[in-house]
């Protein structure tokens, strides 16, 4: 059998990304287990590069398939209908990395529905507002990205309904 071989400066590379990963791994316990106290961020200063980057970047990545999908199928440009699949996947997954990020930002995963429950609104509260964004374009997002989970079986069961 073969073996494979890889330069040093690959290996050196991975070796790098690889501890960027374990060094990740582990700031995102400590800041599921202690809190705030590992981001420098408190009740005063609840905003920081954390929040800047894992918001924003996702967004950023999923505003290319709210733009095109508005494009091909209000604006009727057929000639990006071929990437608008793969545009899709890009901004479900954006997404999916914004939801991510505010759960590690709320460090309270198992209290997620409770901006959906009128009594625990918090109306002030700019991250009440981001979430509820996030929540209903995740939805959307999940919605246009399901034929391609379900392929056929979700196309057939949509032509029975409106059969």
């Amino acid at each position: 059998m073969q073996s494979l071989k890889t330069s040093k400066p690959f290996a050196a590379w991975v070796t790098a990304l690889l501890a960027v990963i374990v060094v990740g791994a582990y700031a995102a316990y400590l800041r599921m287990t202690v809190g705030f106290k590992v981001t420098a961020l408190s009740d005063y200063y609840p905003w920081g590069l954390w929040t800047g980057f894992d918001v924003l970047s996702g967004v950023a990545l999923a505003s290319g398939a709210f733009t095109l999908a508005l494009v091909v199928y209000l604006l009727r440009v057929e000639r990006f209908k071929p990437i608008i699949r793969p545009t899709i996947l890009t901004g479900f997954l954006g997404y999916l990395m914004v939801v991510l990020g505010l759960i590690f930002d709320i460090a309270q995963p198992e209290r997620w529905w409770h901006p959906l429950y009128p009594l625990f609104w918090q109306p002030r509260s700019v991250l009440f507002e981001v979430y509820w964004c996030v929540f209903l374009y995740t939805i959307v997002l999940t919605i246009e990205f399901s034929p391609a989970l379900f392929g056929k079986a979700w196309m057939e069961l949509g032509s029975q309904h409106l059969a």
